[in-house]
């Protein structure tokens, strides 16, 4: 991982880098940590790579604007004060961790997230539209979402029981507490109705997703 010798410079290499003068297209090879320092401000990461896990949470950030191009590992951005995700990083690897922010849209750069993408404790959220494409799970408990609608491709949704319940006419979960977290096979959840009429431009695309319960979900801020 690049050693962070200071808010400015890193060491990747045994070699100093201005971390606000990085060429374009420069690979920072396994992994970059700020998270927990005073940034308030991303350095402008946008045209380079980070080949590993980038981490920023916790630095009272009101934006991600900055954030690198690519990361191939996990996306730590959780504990913020970020309302949307202009400027975030386009495509994450592996986990995004965006929980306990003050997301108000998904609108923004992010098109892609390799396992899943916790969105959890964004109270002012209320739709997923404009979700990445995510590979395995979305997490949004705690959060204002209402439906599922705007998803796209997931293997797994975690959400409130006053949510999951709506695409079932099984009653299914309708004896839970709306503050239960419900774990969805999204394969399920877009057979339903409902889920159709929200979503009739996906009911052409035929692209249900398999259901791995063996899977461990990552990016859950402990």
């Amino acid at each position: 991982m690049a050693e962070l010798i200071n808010r400015r410079t890193i060491s990747q290499e045994g070699i100093e880098y201005d971390l606000y003068n990085l060429p374009e297209g420069f690979v920072i090879k396994g992994g970059l940590d700020l998270g927990r320092n005073m940034y308030m401000k991303l350095p402008d990461l946008s045209k380079v790579i980070v080949e590993g896990d980038f981490d920023c949470r916790g630095c009272h950030l009101k934006s991600f604007v900055g954030a690198p191009k690519k990361v191939t590992g996990d996306f730590n951005g959780f504990g913020n004060e970020v309302t949307s995700l202009e400027g975030m990083t386009e495509e994450v690897g592996g986990n995004c961790n965006l929980s306990r922010n003050k997301l108000t849209s998904l609108e923004g750069s992010l098109r892609k997230v390799g396992n899943s993408l916790n969105l959890d404790r964004n109270p002012q959220l209320t739709s997923l539209e404009h979700i990445p494409e995510v590979g395995y799970a979305i997490l949004c408990e705690e959060t204002g979402v209402t439906s599922l609608a705007g998803i796209s491709k997931a293997d797994t949704v975690f959400c409130k029981a006053s949510v999951a319940k709506q695409y079932f006419e099984d009653g299914k979960y309708a004896d839970r507490d709306d503050n239960d977290l419900c774990m969805l096979s999204f394969a399920e959840v877009k057979k339903s109705a409902r889920f159709k009429a929200q979503n009739s431009a996906l009911e052409r695309k035929n692209s249900s997703q398999k259901l791995d319960l063996g899977k461990i979900v990552g990016g859950r801020d402990l």
